[in-house]
């Protein structure tokens, strides 16, 4: 049979084949990075406002820590109020009276022109002239003032001194809310820059899901994979696209409850804080700390000191109580002595020497809050050991757990990097590298979410042992 070689039909060889495959492929490739979008044109810089600067800024501007500080002045404002006791009283008073004006006359015995040795007669009285003198006037007019002073009270002694020790106390539990809401502010500031993370791992599985994508079509193309492939990497894309968008969200939603806290305005970013390192592990060293440190440990003393204050204030009830009193008043009708002004001086003293028996329950009731003082600090104490105990063994399992998640992720990068080898010279199915992706981004987010949560664990054990940020005592020291 003849043959003309201008007419013999061309075949593909099984060596071209594999050539011409990988052609197409890296056509397709360069085409589908070309038509991606160029990213578009950034606006001004963000202000970038680090941990240290978002405390500071909530101490200025946050109302609630404002409060803290209204706190503090009002109980010291207490300790005025308790000394007044012991200062003096004055009151000053003042009228004009519209009333009937009363008149009565008197002998003017200065008008008899007689010796002083000759007795007087009855003629004499009734030729004596009479003077009107006004008791009452129609328009009377008065005005004094009185001052009082504290001689001696035993109240006084206890009372002054649990005025200090309140102000104290209320130093004490303004301080404690500051602490916790400086903890919020600082777990919030963790928690933004996790979710910060979380969306770079979300766009890095996009980009594997596109990849994955632009890979199954172009073998799609050349006949190497179904319809399938190409469906299963679009629903992929779709839901790593979905999953980026929730975590835009989430960060969004976290950095304007941020926002609140600390009294920021517009748009920011935040500077990556460092991993939150504790000055020592050792647990009986931390619970010693604590019960050294904790404000909760000093307001709890307090609370014992004023119940003793109070039960002192009960004993002195039964103690009489000393005062002196000045007072000095002016009229305009100057009355049958005839002067306008009168004063007096009273020195004045009580004693309330039975009272039905309140002081006594009282006093009954006062050792009972005492004694209910002191087992509140041995339940304090105890609640700060357990507190402790539970934080340290906390921070361990999330140490762990963060190691193993740095591992884990390790792995998982090394699985997906030969599994997608191995798909793309059709080794494996699309639904192994599918597996691989998604068991790749699972464990990204895992590692971000243990370190989230090693960072709070270390945060909330730093605060059991009473490892304070300095600006929670700021309005203390100034």
């Amino acid at each position: 049979m003849k043959t003309q070689s201008g007419n013999s039909p061309k075949r593909w060889t099984p060596i071209g084949r594999p050539f011409w495959c990988l052609a197409v492929m890296t056509l397709f490739f360069a085409a589908t990075a070309g038509a991606e979008e160029t990213p578009a044109d950034v606006g001004p810089a963000l202000p970038k406002i680090e941990l240290e600067q978002a405390l500071v800024m909530a101490v200025e501007r946050n109302p609630s820590l404002k409060n803290v500080d209204e706190q503090i002045f009002q109980a010291d404002v207490q300790i005025n109020r308790a000394w007044s006791m012991l200062l003096p009283n004055l009151d000053a008073t003042g009228s004009v009276t519209r009333q009937q004006e009363i008149k009565l006359g008197f002998p003017d015995f200065m008008t008899i022109n007689k010796p002083p040795d000759e007795p007087l007669t009855l003629n004499d009285f009734a030729t004596m002239e009479a003077t009107e003198t006004v008791i009452q006037e129609k328009w009377g007019k008065a005005f004094g003032f009185s001052a009082n002073i504290t001689l001696f009270n035993p109240r006084s002694i206890p009372l002054i001194k649990m005025a200090y020790d309140i102000s104290n106390q209320t130093k004490l539990r303004s301080q404690m809310q500051k602490n916790n809401l400086l903890y919020a502010i600082t777990s919030s500031f963790y928690q933004v820059h996790s979710l910060q993370e979380a969306i770079g791992v979300r766009r890095e599985t996009l980009a594997a899901a596109k990849h994955f994508l632009r890979l199954s079509k172009a073998r799609h193309t050349v006949g190497q994979t179904t319809k399938i492939d190409v469906l299963r990497a679009e629903i992929q894309v779709m839901d790593a696209q979905k999953e980026l968008d929730n975590s835009i969200d989430a960060h969004k939603i976290a950095k304007i409850s941020l926002a609140y806290l600390i009294g920021q305005e517009g748009d920011f970013e935040i500077v990556p804080p460092n991993q939150v390192e504790l000055q020592t592990r050792d647990r009986e060293e931390l619970t010693r700390q604590a019960l050294q440190k904790r404000v909760e440990i000093q307001s709890a003393e307090f609370d014992k000191t004023v119940a003793e204050r109070a039960k002192q204030d009960t004993w002195m009830k039964w103690l009489p109580s000393f005062d002196v009193t000045y007072a000095w008043n002016w009229n305009s009708a100057a009355g049958f002595a005839g002067d306008n002004d009168t004063w007096m001086l009273i020195f004045g003293a009580k004693w309330k020497v039975f009272q039905g028996g309140d002081r006594i329950a009282e006093l009954k009731e006062r050792k009972s809050k005492v004694r209910a003082a002191k087992n509140n600090q041995d339940q304090l104490r105890l609640d700060i050991r357990q507190e402790i105990d539970q934080n340290h063994q906390q921070v361990i399992q999330r140490e762990r757990n963060m190691t193993l998640a740095d591992k884990q992720v390790t792995l998982a990068e090394e699985n997906y990097t030969l599994i997608n080898r191995q798909y793309e010279v059709g080794v494996v199915s699309s639904l192994d590298l599918l597996n691989a992706s998604t068991e790749l981004a699972t464990k990204r987010i895992s590692r971000v979410l243990e370190r989230l949560q090693y960072d709070i664990a270390v945060l909330k054990l730093k605060k059991a042992a009473g490892d304070y940020h300095s600006l929670s005592i700021v309005a203390l020291a100034e």
